[in-house]
This record gives structure tokens, sequence and C-alpha cells, in this order.
């Protein structure tokens, strides 16, 4: 009897919760999620165009997609910057699927006002949580071997160092030499410089929340909209939004070099990660719609209107000399044009 109640107490201490995990690293691979993408925008020229950013450390492109008006409120997400990471690259690509193609009052709304840039794939080069770094060689030739890769979430520019490991042989959040130190870093740093979005929202796996950082007006705003959002859609158990990052997360990064509403949103856990893809949109995809449409609307911005063409006095004067001057050469043409008949008989 003691024997079989000290394997139960085993059993239970060793318990582990199983789920059906998913058959690969990714639902969609790299390659195949930019081609998406770049098939989506090239059939929606009028509204959506993509670049390349930079270049990953392993000389792959980053690439970024823009969706509406550039005069619009403007917000930023990216993807991967963990590389199995792709809860937020899914939900957005269904998102942007739908401003573009839907047909929906909605949709066709958002696209006037506002302009989303997107970066689904930060982390282009692994489906590994660190990106392909593997050393650093020093000015003095002193090298620095990194066999796990640098954590781009621990490399941010803003307040570097106050998160993440700095010993290389971190498997999991190693820093960087320095702030920045990664090419896919920089080259996020500057994508937000360059744009300069109001919003950027830096996207997980791994929880169900969402962290805002620094203390910026649009938090409270945004927060607002995303509560009556879940209200109208009747979400019952919607992303709980708080104050939270440190620096070295790019969400830090953002706020801090560039003045924008820093978020980190983790989509989804990876316990609830579904066996197929739709299943697993069908579970979270309402839930974000919300989320997406609140940071949207927080920004939103009156596209300008179109100029009237007007003619003043002094065009139409113009024009009518013109007009006056063309007809007297057509009919100075015709006076002088000799008759056919008289054409041929000179030849």
């Amino acid at each position: 009897m003691v024997f079989l109640f000290i394997t139960l107490i085993l059993a239970i201490t060793n318990l582990k919760v199983v789920y059906a995990e998913r058959p690969s690293a990714l639902y969609t691979s790299k390659s195949q999620m930019i081609a998406q993408w770049v098939a989506l925008c090239d059939a929606h020229p009028e509204w959506a165009s993509y670049e390349s950013i930079g270049k990953s450390i392993q000389g792959n492109d980053i690439w970024l997609f823009k969706i509406g008006t550039p005069t619009g409120g403007r917000v930023m997400y990216d993807g991967q910057c963990h590389g199995s990471e792709d809860g937020g690259t899914e939900i957005l690509y269904k998102f942007c699927e739908w401003l573009l193609e839907s047909n929906d009052t909605l949709a066709k709304h958002i696209l006037q006002y506002n302009y989303h840039l997107i970066i689904p794939i930060l982390n282009v080069d692994t489906t590994a949580r660190q990106n392909m770094r593997r050393e650093y060689v020093l000015d003095n030739g002193t090298v620095i071997n990194v066999p796990y890769g640098v954590d781009l979430n621990r490399n941010g520019v803003y307040r570097w160092g106050e998160s993440g490991s700095p010993d290389p042989n971190n498997d999991y959040e190693y820093r960087g030499l320095y702030g920045g130190s990664e090419p896919e870093t920089m080259a996020l740093h500057n994508a937000v410089g360059k744009y300069r979005p109001e919003i950027y929202v830096n996207t997980h796996n791994g929880g169900e929340y969402m962290l805002h950082y620094l203390n910026t007006s649009l938090e409270a705003k945004i927060k607002t909209l995303k509560a009556q959002y879940e209200q109208e859609y009747n979400i019952t158990n919607p992303y709980p939004a708080r104050r939270g990052g440190r620096g070295g997360f790019l969400s830090a990064d953002a706020a801090g070099s560039w003045n924008a509403s820093g978020w980190l949103w983790e989509v989804t856990t990876w316990e609830n990660l579904t066996p197929t893809l739709d299943e697993w949109l069908l579970k979270y995809y309402p839930r974000a719609f919300p989320v997406l449409l609140a940071f949207a609307k927080a920004v939103e911005k009156e596209p300008p209107p179109i100029p009237e063409i007007t003619l003043q006095p002094a065009n139409i004067n113009a024009m009518l000399i013109i007009t006056i001057s063309l007809l007297t050469l057509i009919l100075k043409f015709k006076i002088q044009k000799p008759p056919k008949n008289q054409q041929n008989s000179i030849q």
C-alpha cells in the first residue's frame, strides 16, 4: 500500500501537460510566407508596396510591406524576431488579406486612414530563437565565439544591457556585444527611424498578454479602444494589457529612440498551438482582431482632400488664345492646300 502511494506521488510530481504539437517549427515556411506577402501586395498595387530594409547576418533580405495610405496614421509590426514565433506573422497576414480583399466598409476605411508597416519575419535565417551570429572578431583580432546566436529582442539600441545575458554561450537571451550589434536589429531600428510610426508592435509566441513600454499618451487611448472593440465583437477572453518591458527590448528601442508607442504582444502560448494553421486561426484571430482595430483607430488620420481643378480668368484667357491660334492655323492650311486633282496635275 505504501509502495502504491509513493508511486502515485511520484507520478503526480512528474506529471507534464501533453498537447497536440504542430508538425513543424512554423505553420508556414519563411520563404513561403514572404512569397504570400509579395503576391498579396502585387495584386493590389494601388494600396500596397514593399521594400528590403536590410540584410540578415547571412545576407538574406529583410522585407517590409507597406499597406494603406502613406499620409495615414502609422502602425508598424514585426514578426519572428525569435525564429519560430510566428503567431503575429500569421495573424497579420490574415488581417492584411482582409484589408485588401474583403471589400468590407471598415477595411476600406482603414486603408484610407492608416498606413500599416509590417516586417513579417525579422529573424529570417533560422527557426531557432536566436539569430545566426556565430562569432565576433574584435579590432585586435580576438575572436568571441557565439555558438547559439544573439537574441534580437535583447539587442535593441535604447538602454541596451538592462535585459538579457552578457554570456555569449547563453542559448536563450544573449544580448550581443553591444546594442544594435546585429544587422537585423539595425535594419529594424533604421526602418522605425525612417517611417516614424506612432505605434510599434513586437509580436511573440509564449504567452497571451501585451506589454506597453514607457508612459505615452496613446497607451490609455489604445486600451480604451481595445476594450470597446472587444465588447463589440463579444470577446470574453481578451489579451490583458499592462505596463512592462526593459531596455534592450525592441519595443523599448522604438519608444526610447523614436518616441513611438512601443508594445510587446505575446500572441499565443506554445501549448495552444494546434496541429493545423486553420484550427489555430479560428481560435486566435477573433481575439486578435479587436487589438488590431484599436491600434489602427488610435492613430488614424483623415486622408488629404482631392484638389479641385478650378479655371482662373487668366487660365481661361490663355486657353482661348491657344484655341483661336489653332483654329487659325487649321483654316490657313485648308485655304493654302490645292484641290486633289490640282495636286495630281502638278505631279
